[in-house]
C-alpha cells in the first residue's frame, strides 16, 4: 500500500482516483474510511496512482478532499471504478472455460466443493480485470444487466472480493446448503486476504437482504 504524502496528493486529483471495493469488516485497516454493504460486508476506498499503486483513504483524506461527505465520496468513487473496471457478467461455464484449459472439462470440472452448485444456471458477477469485481454489484444499472439473464429472485453469493456468484432461487437449493458450500469453499480454496464473506444474500425485485 502507497504512503500518502503532501507532495503526492498534490499532483493527483483526489476525487477522480478514488475507487470502491467490497471489504469484510474484519479487515479494515485502522482509520479506514468504510460504508456498511449487507451482513459483514462493507465498502471500502482506494485511492489508485496507477502501477498497481493505491493508497488508504483515512478520514484526513475525507475531510480535506470531500468535505467529510462519505455520500459524496462514495458517488464518485462508485463512477470511477466503472469506468477503470467494466462490469463482466457471464455464465459459471463460460466463465471457467476462459480460465481453465479446455481439457480440464473433458469430466465436467468445477472447483472442489462446488460441484452442488448448477453451473447452467449460475452466473458470475465481476469486472473485466477480475480484480476485486465484486464492487461491480455496486454499479449503476448492474440490476438491470442481470434481470437479462435472471428472473425472479435470486442468491448472491459472495465468492470473493474479486467476484460474486449469482444463483436463482428456484433450483431446490436452500440457504443452509448453499451457506455450506460457502464455507467450504472459502476454508479449502479461497486465499485468506480475498475472503469476503460466509453467508449468502438474497435478492428480492431490486433490493439485498441480509439476514
Amino acid at each position: 500500500m502507497k504512503k500518502i504524502t503532501k507532495e503526492l496528493v498534490l499532483t493527483k486529483d483526489i476525487r477522480n482516483k478514488v475507487i470502491v471495493r467490497l471489504k469484510n469488516k474484519n479487515k479494515l485497516f485502522k482509520n479506514e474510511v468504510f460504508k456498511p454493504f449487507r451482513g459483514d460486508i462493507v465498502i471500502i476506498y482506494r485511492i489508485e496512482f496507477g502501477d498497481k499503486e493505491y493508497g488508504i483513504v483515512n478520514n484526513k483524506i475525507l475531510e480535506t478532499y470531500f468535505n467529510n461527505d462519505i455520500c459524496l465520496l462514495d458517488r464518485y468513487a462508485t463512477l470511477n471504478t466503472s469506468l477503470l473496471y467494466p462490469i463482466k457478467f457471464k455464465g459459471m461455464m463460460e466463465q471457467l472455460m476462459e480460465l481453465m484449459p479446455l481439457e480440464m472439462f473433458v469430466d465436467n470440472y468445477l472447483p472442489p466443493d462446488m460441484d452442488d452448485i448448477p453451473q447452467e444456471s449460475c452466473y458470475v458477477l465481476t469486472n473485466e480485470k477480475g480484480f476485486y469485481g465484486a464492487a461491480s454489484i455496486l454499479y449503476p444499472d448492474v440490476f438491470d444487466l442481470i434481470r437479462t439473464k435472471v428472473e425472479g429472485n435470486f442468491f448472491l453469493i459472495p465468492s470473493s472480493v474479486h467476484e460474486l456468484l449469482i444463483l436463482p432461487y428456484d433450483l431446490k437449493m436452500n440457504e443452509k446448503q448453499i451457506n455450506h458450500i460457502i464455507r467450504e469453499v472459502n476454508t479449502k480454496v479461497v486465499e485468506p486476504d480475498d475472503f469476503l464473506s460466509n453467508d449468502v444474500l438474497k435478492v428480492d425485485e431490486y433490493n439485498i437482504i441480509s439476514e
